[in-house]
């Protein structure tokens, strides 16, 4: 998974693989970002994957969506995607 591109959303390697428990899981992250609406939706579905970090829009912008997350261990990570 560390060979992984994502086109559309950008996060550090290290921690889309933390966040993604498998190759599938990776796959709907993509889905996902692909096929929301807004920054609201995009939160929405990223969360009803059930993953490691639960997502709050953080800025929805004209170009591009941030999103902020806590982990188990309490570390923040942002999620950015381009519109």
């Amino acid at each position: 998974m560390t060979n992984a591109h994502y086109t559309t959303a950008s996060m550090m390697p290290c921690a889309m693989c933390d966040l993604a428990r498998d190759r599938d899981d990776t796959v709907k992250i993509y889905d996902a970002v692909e096929d929301a609406k807004s920054g609201a939706d995009l939160a929405k579905r990223l969360n009803a994957l059930q993953l490691k970090v639960r997502w709050t829009l953080d800025r929805d912008g004209p170009t591009t969506v941030r999103l902020r997350g806590k982990d188990v261990y309490g570390n923040t990570r942002f999620f950015i995607a381009k519109k």
